[in-house]
């Protein structure tokens, strides 16, 4: 069967893979745990089969590709139902947090960038994903009128 991105076309003949497409993040992948996944870059000359272990990832700013090794338990763990961060920026983490629970999420510039890896049930009230990163004590959590919540240094 086929899935159609914006972008891509992506010929699926394997069982089990993973596409994560999403309008406010400029890279879209797909990734293959069982088959062969085929990615159509549409009005490209370049066509990419995914095998079993591989992600391929394409910017969809730059038009810049690659095929590399997939973290297949990481690309996975939504299916059990898990938040899985291996080094991963606090901005990105907080896109992850905001689709899952239905938040806005404004990080402060300073810590965009700091990078955290942990495993965390999606199924954690916000409240205690919150206390978990809170924890750290790099950083505060204010909630703000709108309803949204804003990620700042912490107070010295």
């Amino acid at each position: 069967f086929m899935i159609e991105t914006q972008d891509n076309r992506i010929k699926v003949t394997g069982t089990s893979f993973n596409v994560r497409h999403y309008h406010d993040e400029e890279a879209a992948s797909v990734a293959v745990v069982d088959g062969t996944v085929t990615v159509d870059l549409e009005g490209r000359v370049a066509c990419a089969k995914v095998t079993p272990g591989l992600q391929f990832s394409i910017n969809g700013e730059t038009g810049e590709y690659s095929l590399t090794k997939a973290d297949l338990y990481k690309i996975t763990a939504w299916k059990n139902n898990l938040f899985v961060f291996a080094e991963d920026d606090l901005s990105t983490i907080a896109r992850s947090i905001e689709r899952w629970y239905d938040v806005t999420i404004h990080v402060d510039e300073t810590l965009c960038n700091n990078r955290y890896s942990g495993t965390i049930n999606k199924f954690e009230t916000m409240k205690k994903v919150v206390d978990i990163f809170r924890g750290t004590g790099e950083m505060e959590f204010l909630q703000n009128d709108d309803g949204s919540i804003s990620i700042i240094p912490p107070k010295t």
